[in-house]
Formats: structure tokens, C-alpha cells, sequence
């Protein structure tokens, strides 16, 4: 299987920069930020590596489409790719992860590692701390590799983070962008060497994308394709938040970035998501590649506002049923683009359409623990120092601010119980 007439992240770059000049060549330094966008993403010594290991593991052949040189779709093929890799390598992996891909590919049961890490067994801070020193002290260790999805990919970022051993990474779902973000999420076990916030580390030096893999994952369960969906919504709600937060301390702002993030919504607007997975896993795959760059480039706060603000809050509160992170995210994306005064019917189509839950008994939320979570997220913000919609809302009349806007969700159809 060859996927044809694919894009890649340099060619969204270059539209939307050619685009944005001719309607107004005055934006102030659109150019400068769409260079300094090429530059971080093209030329610097991540991406030289990326480009290098890429070469060595794939060829042209191999490749259904290619986002960046750290990001390749494939077909049916990370099982040869291990066998190449195998006895170079330390496997992280989970139980359900691993239980997954094998039934796929066995050569991740008959090709074994230098050592296999399964989470589900050893997540302790003294396991991780002896795959730290073991594989600085191994030679023969070269590649520190994730079967798995956001936890699993954590781990290894870490452990590339403290060695600098390339890092591969094969996901197993698509709940989550973590196998293209720098980001590394301080995870309790990590949180024990000392690091309280998350991490600014690397993505993955190679991320290979398996679409026979991940089809069969979408048959089984579509929940975690569509919840990915979920996160890139978050651009809608977050792009104000971070405009209002430039705007609240005189920061200069990234037109060309807010163009990319207009152009991303605009995507999710028109995703042939009834059509077969393949159709549209290209555009899927470069919108969470383009949101991990666009954290790398700024920061957080334009992929990331009051919307996961509620999201990290309610997660706390649902503990009968777990939701999905980015369900969480999709249904603050809705309740915060009302109170921001944003086009909350236009995003809450867009997510219906995206098979996100609108009916919040299906994951297990309830009004109180919307309240609940709402009236968390400012604290959360605060510790975050992440300025937001919430910052603005006066907090004598919050509770009522945040009652009125689920009522009248609930009355418009737009959520249900």
C-alpha cells in the first residue's frame, strides 16, 4: 500500500505563510515567525539526527507518507523494523500494549531485546533509575524503544532525556500526540527524581506510525483515534486564551502561528471522518505533528488553555469510569468557548462530528463534577501561571458564571446527560 498526494508539515508551513502574506503583507514579523518556525523544525540538530536515523532504518519504500523526518506512516511493517533494531535496543512497553502488537507481529516475541521493560510489572523510581544507569553503561544499547502509548512514551522520553540515547517509538494508539511532543509529562515516578512540572525534552528521534496496526486498533476500539481529535480541538479555546494572555501582558503576538491554528480548525471542519480510516490518517497525523511543534516554538499556552485546565481538574472526579483525556478536553473546549464569548455552536459541531461523546453519562461525568472541576481550573492556572479566560471571570460571581453556561448548553441539546 502506497498513500499518495499526502502533505508534510513544510508544505502546510509554506501555504499558510504564502496565504497569510498575500492577503496582508503588513502583519507585523510574519515573516520572521514563519523563518523562525523553519528553523526550529528544519535545521537544527534534532531534526539532523531525525533525518540521519530515519535514512538508516527506513527506506523510501518502506514510507506510506513522511509529516517530518521524525514522524513516517508505514504499512504493516514495524514488525521487520524490530527485527532490525532488536538486539540494539531497550524495549518499553505496557502489558495491554505489548499483548496488542504481538498478536500483529510476533517478531516482538521472537526477537528479544537487550532488556524488555514492561511498566505494567516495574514503574518504580529505582526501576527506572536501573535502566538509566544500565543503559548508559551498556555500549551495546543504541536505541531506547516504546511500544505503547502516552505513559509508556513518557518513560522513554525520560530515560532519552538522562542518556541521550536515540529514542524510537512505535504507537500503539492515537489518544494521545505524546510520541510527537517535546513535552514529558511529570508522572509520579519521574515527579521522584525531583522534577514537579513537566519537562521540556525531545519527541522521539523517529516515530513510526504503523497505519496496518493502527486500523486494526481503529476496528477494535475508534475511541482512541477519535479522542486524539478531542486534544486538537483545544486550539479553538486555546488560541483566544493565549491572545487574551498576550494582549494582558503587552507580549508581542505570532500571527503566523494564529494562521496555522485557523487553518487547523478549519481541517477538522471538513475530515472525511465517516470515510475509511486511511482517508484522512494523513491529515490527522500532521495536526498532532504540527501541535507538538507549535508547543516547541511557544510554549504551551497556544495548543493548551482553559480547556485542559478543566480537563486535568474533572479527571480527579471521574473515578467509577475512566474518560479519555482528550473527551475531557472536547467537552472544556465546548463550556469554554461559551464563556469566551467564541462561536461555541460552529467548535460543538465540529466535535460531534469527530465521534467525541456529547452525552456525558457515556464517560461518566455528571453536572456536580463539572461544577466541581470548573471552579478548580483557576487554581490550577495559577500554579501554572497560565493566564486564561478563567482570570477574567469575576470570582464572587463564578459559581453562577459556570451554572448559567452548563444550563444553557444542556437547553440548546448541545450537552446531554
Amino acid at each position: 500500500m502506497r498513500i499518495r498526494d499526502s502533505s508534510d508539515l513544510r508544505t502546510l508551513l509554506d501555504g499558510v505563510f504564502s496565504s497569510g502574506f498575500k492577503k496582508n503583507s503588513d502583519i507585523p514579523n510574519f515573516d520572521i515567525d514563519y523563518q523562525t518556525a523553519l528553523n526550529k523544525t528544519f535545521q537544527s540538530d534534532f531534526h539532523s539526527r531525525s533525518q540521519s536515523l530515519s535514512e538508516e532504518i527506513l527506506s523510501t519504500n518502506d514510507i506510506c507518507y513522511q509529516i517530518i523526518p521524525s514522524v513516517s506512516a508505514v504499512n504493516n511493517y514495524i514488525g521487520r523494523c524490530w527485527s532490525r533494531i532488536h538486539n540494539k535496543a531497550i524495549l518499553i512497553t505496557d502489558n495491554e500494549s505489548f499483548d496488542f502488537a504481538s498478536e500483529i507481529f510476533s517478531d516482538f516475541i521472537n526477537k528479544k531485546p537487550i532488556k524488555l521493560v514492561n511498566i505494567s510489572k516495574e514503574f518504580s523510581h529505582k526501576n527506572i533509575e536501573n535502566i538509566i544507569e544500565a543503559s548508559i553503561a551498556n555500549s551495546n544499547v543504541k536505541f531506547i524503544v516504546a511500544l505503547g502509548g502516552g505513559r509508556v512514551m513518557d518513560i522513554q522520553k525520560f530515560i532519552g532525556y538522562k542518556t541521550d540515547i536515540s529514542m524510537i517509538a512505535f504507537p500503539t494508539s492515537l489518544a494521545s500526540h505524546v510520541y510527537a511532543s517535546p513535552k514529558i509529562h511529570a508522572l509520579p515516578v519521574i515527579k521522584k527524581f525531583g522534577y514537579d512540572l513537566t519537562i521540556d525534552g525531545n519527541p522521539p528521534h523517529l516515530a513510526i506510525i504503523d497505519l496496518y496496526l493502527l486500523q486494526k486498533l481503529f476496528k477494535s476500539n475508534p475511541r482512541l483515534i477519535y479522542a486524539g481529535l478531542g486534544d486538537i480541538s483545544a486550539f479553538f479555546t486555546a488560541k483566544s486564551d493565549w491572545i487574551l494572555s498576550n494582549q494582558k501582558h503587552e507580549n508581542n503576538r505570532n500571527y503566523f502561528v494564529e494562521a496555522l491554528i485557523d487553518e487547523v480548525i478549519q481541517w477538522l471542519d471538513t475530515f472525511p471522518i465517516d470515510n475509511d480510516f486511511l482517508d484522512w490518517s494523513n491529515q490527522y497525523h500532521l495536526c498532532q505533528v504540527l501541535l507538538c511543534n507549535i508547543t516547541d516554538w511557544e510554549g504551551s499556552p497556544p495548543a493548551s488553555g482553559s480547556e485542559h485546565l478543566f480537563a486535568l481538574s474533572i479527571e480527579k472526579y471521574a473515578k467509577d469510569e475512566v474518560p479519555l483525556h482528550g473527551e475531557l478536553v472536547a467537552l472544556g473546549v465546548i463550556i469554554m468557548s461559551l464563556i469566551q464569548g467564541n462561536d461555541y455552536k460552529f467548535i460543538s459541531k465540529i466535535i460531534k462530528r469527530m465521534k467525541l461523546p456529547m452525552n456525558l453519562s457515556e464517560i461518566g461525568v455528571d453536572r456536580s463534577m463539572i461544577i466541581s472541576a470548573l471552579n478548580d481550573s483557576l487554581e490550577k492556572g495559577l500554579k501554572k501561571d497560565r493566564y486564561t479566560i478563567l482570570n477574567e471571570i469575576n470570582q464572587i460571581k463564578m459559581e453562577t458564571i459556570f451554572e448559567n453556561t452548563l444550563n444553557q448548553l444542556v437547553s440548546e441539546k448541545i450537552l446531554t446527560y
